[in-house]
Formats: C-alpha cells, sequence, structure tokens
C-alpha cells in the first residue's frame, strides 16, 4: 500500500508522541524512586563502623534482625576513622564506632558529640617477625604504623617514649586498618597497632607482639553521636532503640561465644573464619558511659611535633 505524505507524517506524530509518553513515565519513575529512597535515607540513622571486633554487637544487631525488633532503622556505613570523622562534621552520618582521643580532639574542634556508651577495643602492637625487633626499644630507625591524632598516634608515643629507643622510630600514617595489616604480612611495615581480628591474624602469622593497650588503665573505644543528633527527640528515640539492640547482641555474644558469630566476624571484618577460633575470649560490655578519668585522659594528650 502506498502511504501519502499525510499519512507518514500522522504515523510520525503518533510515534513521538507515544515514545515522549514513555520517556516522561520512565522519567517520572526514576524520580518516585529517587524519592522514595531519600525519604528512606532521611529516616534511617547511619552509623560509621571499621571492621573490627569492638563493633561485633552492631554487626550482630544488624544481622540477626535485633534492629527490626526494635523497630529502628540503621545503616552501616564501613569507612576509616579520619573518614568518618568528616563525614560527622559535614553532617553525612549520625554517629561512628571511634575511641575518645579521636573524639575530645574533634570536640575541641567544634564538633560536640554525645558518647552513647564504651566498647570493648583494644590494640596490639605487633612487630614483623623479618625486622628481628623483639622490644619496643628495637624500633629505633623501624617504621611503625599509625593514625594521627587517634588512640595508635598516643599508644605509639606512650610506648616509645617508655622505652627511649637510640634512633628515632619513623610513625607512618596508614588509616585503613586492613591496608595496615596487609602492609605487616607483606614485610613492607617494620611494626603496627592493630585491633582484633586483624592482631589475631598476625600473630597466626608469627609477628610477634610487643605491647598492648590492655592493662593501662584506659579504655577509649566508644560509639559516639553528634550532639546535634542527640538532641533531636526522634533520633534519640533512634539512638535509644540502637542501645536496646546492643545490649541484646552483648547478651547473645556473651552466651553463646565468638565461634558462633564465625561468619558475621568474618563477612564484616575481612577475615577468614579460621582466624575467629583463635581469636581471645571477649566480654563484650553492655551500654555504658565512659569514665570521666578516660575522658580526662583524652582530652589532655600532648602530641609530638
Amino acid at each position: 500500500m502506498k502511504r501519502t505524505p499525510l499519512f507518514s507524517l500522522l504515523l510520525l506524530m503518533v510515534l513521538t508522541l507515544i515514545g515522549s509518553t514513555l520517556f516522561s513515565c520512565s522519567q517520572s519513575d526514576q524520580q518516585s524512586e529517587q524519592h522514595r529512597r531519600t525519604q528512606q535515607d532521611s529516616a534511617t540513622l547511619q552509623i560509621a563502623v571499621m571492621p573490627t571486633i569492638d563493633a561485633l554487637p552492631l554487626f550482630v544487631a544488624d544481622s540477626t534482625g535485633l534492629f527490626d525488633e526494635q523497630k529502628v532503622k540503621v545503616k552501616l556505613r564501613y569507612m576509616t576513622q579520619i573518614d568518618a570523622q568528616e563525614a560527622m562534621k559535614q553532617r553525612k552520618i549520625h554517629g561512628a564506632v571511634t575511641e575518645l582521643v579521636r573524639a575530645e580532639r574533634m570536640q575541641q574542634q567544634g564538633t560536640a558529640l554525645h558518647y552513647a556508651t564504651v566498647t570493648n577495643a583494644s590494640w596490639q602492637l605487633i612487630a614483623n617477625r623479618l625486622s628481628r625487633v623483639q622490644r619496643v626499644d628495637q624500633l629505633g630507625d623501624k617504621m611503625m604504623a599509625i593514625t594521627r591524632y587517634s588512640v595508635l598516634d598516643y599508644l605509639g608515643n606512650v610506648v616509645v617514649d617508655s622505652a627511649k629507643p637510640k634512633q628515632t622510630v619513623y610513625r607512618v600514617q596508614i588509616n585503613d586498618v586492613n591496608i595496615r595489616l596487609m602492609m605487616l604480612l607483606n614485610n613492607e611495615m617494620d611494626a603496627e597497632w592493630l585491633p582484633e581480628p586483624q592482631a589475631t591474624v598476625a600473630r597466626m602469622a608469627h609477628h610477634p607482639v610487643l605491647g598492648t593497650s590492655q592493662g593501662r588503665n584506659f579504655v577509649p573505644g566508644i560509639l559516639a553521636f553528634t550532639a546535634q543528633t542527640w538532641q533531636n527527640a526522634d533520633r534519640r528515640k533512634q539512638i535509644e532503640a540502637v542501645m536496646r539492640a546492643w545490649d541484646k547482641a552483648c547478651d547473645e555474644i556473651n552466651k553463646n561465644g565468638l565461634a558462633q558469630y564465625a561468619n558475621i566476624i568474618a563477612q564484616c571484618c575481612s577475615v577468614k573464619t579460621d582466624a575467629v577460633q583463635h581469636l581471645p575470649r571477649t566480654t563484650f560490655t553492655k551500654s555504658q558511659p565512659p569514665r570521666q578519668q578516660d575522658i580526662d585522659l583524652a582530652r589532655n594528650v600532648k602530641w609530638h611535633d
């Protein structure tokens, strides 16, 4: 059939109208989905975590439905503590698993915080076995990985000042805990501070422990939220719900043992499940505020140039 120019023109107009309608519907659907996600994110309490064992109550609460049980929406965001610090300053997240030395410095710089609870954070100073370092005073002319203006920086200063090596200990800033671990395992770092479970992975590779944060009468690990978040009535209810889930998770972990949560630890901390079998026995602390003596110590840390 021979089409007339008028017919072709009408057909083109119809097809154009259909295409325009489909594009408009697609664009509208995308905007609706984006709006839905924005609303969902705004109703969600966002907490920064590192892949470390002190955040296990949050990992367990998230993985086993304890947050759902408390009817609170929580998003755990993995990032380094420096990135978490910046995100809290810029109000991109509501809280973070962190430590008092860093937190008190944040407060001194103008970011007010609310300390929801202490955590079971601890660190071990582990030397590379190929460096032949067995004592802290042998770290002279060696590289020690730390994170600047943090509890690791503080602990590094304390142990080095006490041991008095004859040569300079070179402090190298490595913020990501898993990168620090890989640098040790790949013989690219002489010594470094590691939390659990990364410290266990290092010990399993026969790297010696030079010192530990435990036994120093200083409990620096905390879960902190911005003061602005805490002062918001709705957000405060969310935080209170998170702490109820935290307490239930602590009870479950203490009752069942770490082995029961090997898959969660392996997935959330980026380690193999066999490392979980070698973790030191840990009793997780239910929610309680940090001691004033720990806050005062962190607040008055003096930094080396």
